[in-house]
């Protein structure tokens, strides 16, 4: 009888002990911020905002008296559009020995189990700010052949085979046309001035589409099973357009306009142009 109450003890800490393990492990959670620090949680966006990356995996939490550090699996994409995001991440990750291209994410504090992303990345920006004629929207801009932010972008979903439904993916490519399948990932990324007959391969990078919804993805380093996923949206405003004046004398007289569109806001640090038409006696 004292051999079988002790058999049974047994079973009944190692079923504790398994309940215990299984309690420990928790679903990871993935959403995006407009600071730092995580703690300002973003939904819709403009084009031009940045945005940090936040994951809660109390998991990853390894060293309660330290700020942990972890480069995972993470995706964040534009399935309209295919605008892709540049997440640089090192499977052989080393939180004491960080290269200077990951991308991780760190723990906000000791203890907290929130990760936000070491840097910010830019939802969309324009080829050039400095020249009104290159004022294109794209998702990011080619620092010698190099896109830090977000790449490709230019999709087109069409029917090319004839059978009424627009299932066939393209893309963009050097000479205007469009080409079958994926992007190669070694190609170099183009913005529209760049584009050239004969440039090879090289395809020309897209622009975020205002309404598009961003979807965010993020596996669990230790456990593919756990996976979040978080969702923003690209919002669109209303623009205005009015003159300074109801009623002109002549033709020579000098008229201005105002446009009010915050879409076209894409950076809070720069003098932006839109391009602006006007008909007269249509």
């Amino acid at each position: 009888m004292k051999k079988q109450l002790g058999v049974a003890s047994v079973v009944t800490l190692l079923v504790v002990t398994l309940f215990t393990v299984s309690a420990l492990a928790t679903d990871a959670q993935m959403y995006f911020s407009s600071d730092k620090n995580g703690q300002n949680r973003v939904t819709n966006i403009q084009e031009g905002d940045e945005v940090w990356i936040v994951v809660i995996d109390n998991d990853q939490n390894i060293d309660c008296d330290i700020r942990d550090k972890m480069s995972p699996d993470l995706k964040i994409m534009d399935p309209k559009t295919g605008a892709y995001i540049v997440w640089n991440r090192n499977e052989a990750f080393d939180p004491e020995d960080i290269q200077a291209d990951d991308d991780y994410l760190e723990e906000t504090g000791a203890d907290t189990g929130v990760f936000v992303s070491v840097r910010a990345f830019q939802v969309g920006t324009r080829e050039s700010y400095d020249d009104p004629a290159l004022s294109t929207h794209v998702v990011d801009r080619p620092n010698a052949g190099v896109v830090d932010d977000f790449q490709w972008g230019h999709y087109l979903y069409m029917d090319d085979d004839d059978d009424t439904f627009a299932d066939d993916r393209r893309r963009l490519i050097y000479n205007y046309g469009w080409a079958p399948g994926y992007q190669d990932v070694g190609a170099t990324a183009d913005v529209p001035s760049q584009i050239v007959a004969g440039s090879g391969e090289n395809y020309i990078i897209g622009r975020f589409e205002n309404m598009n919804t961003l979807i965010g993805l993020y596996q669990d380093p230790n456990d593919a099973t756990d996976v979040a996923i978080g969702l923003m949206k690209i919002i669109d405003t209303e623009a205005s357009i009015s003159w300074d004046q109801e009623v002109y004398k002549d033709a020579n007289t000098s008229a201005s306009i105002t446009v009010v569109d915050p879409d076209e806001n894409l950076n809070c640090n720069e003098v932006e142009y839109v391009p602006v038409f006007i008909i007269i006696n249509p």
